[in-house]
């Protein structure tokens, strides 16, 4: 009933969660890391994460490094990581694994979660091109600049959107300003 209730507890978490063994071996995750990572349990527990081929071959290789690492020092790490999820988008992530002890004592393994911080992130960028767009308009710097900042602000957040801002006048006729320094001159 013990195992019932902490696989509950485990699955019952939004974030990604999963449990490796002292030698690197997956021996548990949650419902979320499933999802995430669009893999049941039943195909990678017993493995290590150089034998999933989900991740790339160089992610793969360091985090096994680094949990090897952790895992003979102990303790804990939180760090910021690019991590893709299955649907295939590109995620900014807190990843914080932790080692933990057995009841003798004896060094148990270690716990990551992986908690998605995009919306964070994206939320900080926005800020700072909000700021970064008054700070212009309060200076005494030429309109051009300022479009051309803009541009590149909406750019930043998608490099593969190119932007353009046009001035009319207020007939909506002529073109009293045009700044497009991605888009071909033609």
């Amino acid at each position: 009933e013990q195992g019932a209730l902490q696989a509950a507890l485990l699955d019952a978490l939004p974030n990604p969660i999963f449990v490796k063994g002292p030698d690197t071996v997956f021996i548990a995750c949650n419902a979320a890391y499933e999802r995430a990572f669009n893999i049941r349990r039943e195909a990678f527990i017993g493995k290590t994460v150089l034998q999933l081929d989900y991740l790339p071959d160089e992610a793969r290789r360091a985090f096994q490094d680094a949990d090897q690492r952790l895992i003979s020092e102990g303790g804990e790490t939180v760090e910021e990581i690019t991590i893709t999820y299955a649907d295939g988008r590109a995620r900014q992530a807190l990843y914080q694994r932790q080692t933990f002890r057995l009841s003798d004592g004896r060094l148990g393994g270690l716990i990551g979660t992986i908690i998605d911080i995009s919306e964070m992130k994206r939320a900080e960028r926005l800020e700072k091109f909000r700021s970064r767009t008054l700070e212009l308009l309060a200076t005494d710097v030429s309109l051009e600049t300022i479009l051309l900042a803009i541009v590149a602000g909406v750019e930043e957040f998608d490099p593969e959107l190119r932007c353009s801002i046009s001035l009319s006048d207020s007939g909506g006729r002529a073109h009293a300003q045009a700044v497009a320094p991605s888009l071909p001159a033609d």
